[in-house]
């Protein structure tokens, strides 16, 4: 049986998966294996969106397994090397022999050089990056309405009344 192992469950290898499933057909000489760290695929454009509250994070995200049909193992594990040599997928739990390899990695945030900046900044590319913004502005919104209603109320200027 050969083997395609694809790394990455985002867009290119959500993708790469789908189209070889459709284009393979019933051929049962063939496995695919999707490694990716992550059991959901996220359609991250929409994260601002749930960053805000305009949209739930289940509406922007799916199941690999759901989403893909049985003929596409998905294993999550996170890749830590390609053995080319030996044609193997290194992951953190165990080894994906492949003959054939997809590398779909998806992006990592260039710091541009500035790698002090990841201290100010949170990178929005998961689910849990847009409701963690979310709950941060939540939670500065409440603080400055609690220190609001600790305030003495304005006082308006009295207009004098001389005769």
């Amino acid at each position: 049986m050969r083997n395609i192992v694809i790394c990455g469950g985002g867009f290119g290898g959500l993708t790469a998966a789908g189209v070889l499933e459709d284009e393979l057909g019933p051929r049962r000489h063939l496995q695919i294996t999707l490694v990716t760290d992550n059991a959901h695929f996220v359609f991250t454009p929409l994260l601002p969106g749930v960053t805000s509250g305009e949209v739930g994070l289940p509406s922007i995200s799916v199941s690999l397994r759901d989403h893909l049909r049985s003929r596409t193992r998905v294993q999550i594990d996170r890749v830590e090397a390609v053995d080319l040599d030996a044609r193997e997928v290194i992951g953190a739990g165990r080894r994906y022999p492949f003959d054939y390899l997809i590398l779909a990695p998806g992006a990592v945030t260039d710091w541009r050089g500035h790698a002090e900046w990841q201290d100010f900044v949170t990178p929005l590319k998961a689910g849990t990056d847009a409701v963690w913004i979310r709950e941060q502005v939540r939670d500065a919104f409440a603080l400055a309405d609690d220190e609001a209603g600790q305030r003495p109320p304005r006082q308006e200027p009295q207009e004098s009344t001389s005769a």
